[in-house]
């Protein structure tokens, strides 16, 4: 049995994730804690904040829960790193003291937006950052605390990302990556640094963002009270991290240029990896900097997936089998699912869904489209098959594919070149219809990997090389990442779901007309 071990801890939209790993990549143990977040009364129904210090006794409980389940004690831990969603934001006082914590699904910012395009305009505050829209960004929140809570405005002295505060309350330095700095829409994505004509044109101050560090630098150790309070022990190594999305690119060994992985979760991000930033003058899709020193990811996001297909779990289920036995977890789980949805052909029998998934355009973002099932009238007498719930999850699993694949031509026509296989990794990549689908409608190869959160894995590897395990990131990952499965696309299913594409992309782009 190993005797040193790895932390990982991912702070996502729905709940905090730990996970322990041996120094090769071997996943021990895992734990997950749902939670939820407030709205002040007078930001109702847009903005959303968080109780920090009950949020961090959550995930303490999770790391305390994970350490349990490996059947360890803290002190088996020999590196820790963190990674979490992106934009999210919390403000500190000079003491270190919270004064703000809010996810990046608080929306305040739209009150402050008309002074930032008026300063800066979407297209310069787009050509700088790489990023869009400004609404849930950094700036955005600054502005709306000095202009209606100045008595809060007034005390911060820190701004921190989200994993860059889980990092402050284990070691208690202030830091950030350029990962997570880059969703913060106050970094110059070109010159992967702090950027002074946003904080200067809005003056906003510079001197509370903290010093940018590489992913994979140790940049300090668990503190006392971060040891009595989550089980780790005193002087632990703490490694930086990053955003959930590029950790769940290094968790899939993607570190070469062009290298693009599928993060298929509650929404589904594609990113590709850049030895040069690509801004696409269209601005439809982000720019970031990698966790990488002099790389660059295109990224584009399919939309509401994994949501949607867990929504259309509970649903069916309801009306199978009721609501407390949904609650109590009985009915159809996800290889149900699967099985039943390989029951129905590719097309799904001329259904198609819109329930949500994307083809990402920044310019549009604000369009919502109807949620629709289309398909044949079962009672039409030369309606050759009935719908059923069998063609609702096939056609949901289709819908996932083809926003991917929209998204997918989007990021080759900025790259002006051809992608020749997919990375998946998130829990969606665990169904093997969705990961044979994708194939099939792309026409290239999905690679699947052993740990299918590769977020925590990216954190682990972080911390690896954070310790001196390995001297870089790449070399982290070469020797953590286990490739399971290369699946290949299916020529004569890829022809046919060519003119099917075609005919959802047709009729997506025309939905907003309803």
């Amino acid at each position: 049995m190993p005797t040193e071990y790895l932390l990982g801890i991912d702070f996502g939209t729905s709940g905090g994730k730990c996970m322990v790993f041996d120094l090769k990549g071997n996943q021990i143990s895992k734990a997950f804690k749902e939670w939820w977040y407030f709205t002040p009364d007078e930001l109702k129904p847009y903005g959303k904040e968080f109780d920090p210090n009950q949020f961090w006794q959550f995930i303490s409980e999770t790391i305390k829960e994970t350490l349990r389940k490996a059947k360890i004690i803290g002190s088996k831990i020999v590196g820790i790193s963190t990674c979490s969603l992106r934009q999210g934001i919390v403000l500190l006082d000079e003491n270190g003291k919270e004064l703000y914590a809010g996810p990046n699904i608080d929306a305040r910012g739209a009150l402050a937006q008309d002074k930032i395009m008026n300063t800066l305009g979407e297209p310069g505050l787009f050509e700088i950052t790489g990023q869009c829209p400004a609404v849930i960004c950094a700036p955005s929140r600054l502005l709306w605390f000095k202009e209606n809570k100045p008595e809060i405005y007034n005390k911060i002295r820190h701004l921190l990302m989200i994993s860059d505060w889980i990092i402050y309350r284990l070691s208690g330095i202030y830091a950030s990556d350029l990962s997570c700095a880059s969703s913060s829409m106050l970094l110059d994505v070109e010159k992967a640094d702090w950027s002074t004509k946003i904080s200067d044109e809005l003056e906003l101050p510079r001197e509370i963002l903290p010093k940018l560090y590489l992913s994979g630098q140790k940049i300090g150790e668990v503190t006392k009270q971060a040891s009595k309070e989550t089980s780790l022990a005193e002087g632990t190594p703490v490694v930086i991290g990053g955003a959930d999305s590029q950790m769940g690119l290094l968790g899939t060994g993607a570190v070469k240029e062009y290298d693009t992985t599928v993060i298929g979760g509650t929404t589904t991000m594609l990113q590709t990896v850049l030895t040069k930033p690509i801004v696409d003058s269209e601005r439809r899709i982000l720019t970031s900097c990698y966790l990488i020193k002099n790389k660059w990811v295109l990224e584009a996001n399919a939309g509401m997936t994994g949501k949607v297909y867990n929504w259309l779990r509970e649903s069916l289920n309801k009306l199978r089998i009721g609501e407390k036995q949904t609650q109590k977890g009985q009915g159809l789980d996800y290889p149900d699912m699967d099985k039943l949805a390989e029951q129905i052909p590719p097309g799904s029998d001329d259904m198609l869904a819109f329930l949500g998934s994307e083809v990402m355009d920044l310019k549009k973002i604000e369009v919502i489209r109807p949620g629709i099932f289309l398909f044949p009238p079962p009672a039409n007498p030369i309606t050759a098959t009935p719908i059923d719930a069998r063609h609702m999850i096939r056609a949901v699993i289709e819908m996932m594919a083809y926003a991917i694949n929209g998204n997918k031509l989007t990021i080759e026509e900025v790259l002006k070149r051809k992608l020749d296989v997919l990375k998946a990794t998130g829990g969606l990549s665990r169904g093997k219809v969705w990961v044979q689908t994708i194939s099939d409608v792309t026409g290239i190869p999905m690679q699947t990997y052993k740990v299918k959160e590769g977020s925590p894995l990216g954190c682990a590897i972080c911390a690896a090389t954070g310790i001196n395990e390995y001297p870089t990131l790449e070399e982290a990952s070469k020797n953590m990442v286990q490739l399971e499965n290369t699946i290949a696309p299916n020529a004569e299913l890829h022809e046919s779901y060519v003119s099917y594409y075609d005919r959802w992309r047709t009729l997506y782009d025309k939905i907003t007309e309803l």
